[in-house]
């Protein structure tokens, strides 16, 4: 039998397509657009004969779409959905990287653009998302943004905005100073994820003891406590586990303990010549184990 929470993982972590997307920005983003902004380039209807080329690997190429003509005569209407830079305000080149690779994550891009993000934000824990997150401010300015990305319709001003409420939440963030990206995206997940956490239980159990149990009922029972306390679409995309194994130098007994992490950090190698493998342990889907 599969549980809810099992289905709805599985919903979440479907395979791909930027063919499906592409083609659900451009019925969405055609009836609801960005409001204050001046181009329009949204209706495109993809070469169906090209984007058979496209794929997600590291060589792809966008496709430029081809222009219906009651869009030939619009002055922006060379530009392709997704493909733009973002404007710079003043160092703030490490948020403009973050924020790019989150729109091209399609999954997420997805969630944000097509307004799937505002049924949680409903549902979400409003003490939650008022103590520990921005009360759904950088939520939405991130929807906003990611959907003028996506729909030609950005201006500098949305970016702005972003920025302002990055530096209301964020006070180390304040001014123009340079800061590290990658941690600007952990403080960007997690409050985005206090945002729409639906979770509603404060404390956690307390784990049984791991000792001769299998890891798949420890790591699931370790995830199920986690997610009463935190359950949000970002953990469910970004999050998983960690296994440290601790052995008795006595009796030789193992006690095996998953702890959920959003980033790993990983150091670069120094001076060896063999590379080093990790071995990424998938839970729903085959094969299990995966070495890169």
């Amino acid at each position: 039998q599969i549980s809810e929470t099992q289905k709805s993982t599985k919903k979440v972590f479907r395979r791909p397509s930027w063919k499906k997307f592409f083609n659900k920005v451009v019925q969405h983003m055609s009836t609801v657009g960005v409001p204050n902004n001046k181009n329009m380039c949204v209706n495109y209807e993809y070469n169906r004969h090209r984007t058979e080329t496209m794929s997600l690997s590291s060589s792809d190429i966008r496709v430029p779409p081809v222009r219906p003509a009651h869009l030939a005569n619009l002055a922006n209407s060379d530009k392709v959905p997704g493909v733009i830079g973002l404007r710079n305000h003043g160092n703030t080149c490490f948020i403009n990287a973050v924020l790019q690779c989150l729109s091209h994550t399609d999954i997420l891009a997805e969630y944000f653009v097509l307004d799937q993000y505002k049924v949680d934000l409903s549902r979400r824990n409003k003490l939650n998302s008022k103590k520990y997150g921005t009360k759904g401010e950088v939520t939405e300015q991130l929807a906003l943004l990611l959907k003028s990305i996506w729909s030609c319709q950005y201006d500098p001003e949305i970016s702005n905005q972003f920025k302002l409420v990055v530096d209301k939440y964020g006070s180390q963030y304040r001014g123009n100073n340079q800061h590290d990206a990658q941690e600007f995206l952990v403080w960007l997940l997690d409050k985005v994820h206090e945002d729409l956490n639906t979770a509603t239980k404060k404390k956690y159990k307390i784990i049984k003891n791991s000792f001769g149990r299998p890891d798949e009922v420890v790591a699931a029972e370790t995830l199920a406590n986690h997610v009463r306390c935190n359950n949000s679409f970002v953990h469910a995309v970004f999050q998983a586990q960690f296994r440290s194994s601790l052995t008795c130098p006595r009796c030789q007994r193992q006690s095996n303990t998953f702890d959920p992490f959003l980033c790993v950090s990983v150091p670069v190698p120094q001076n060896q010549r063999r590379p080093v493998y990790v071995t990424v342990l998938y839970t729903s889907q085959q094969p299990r184990q995966v070495k890169f």
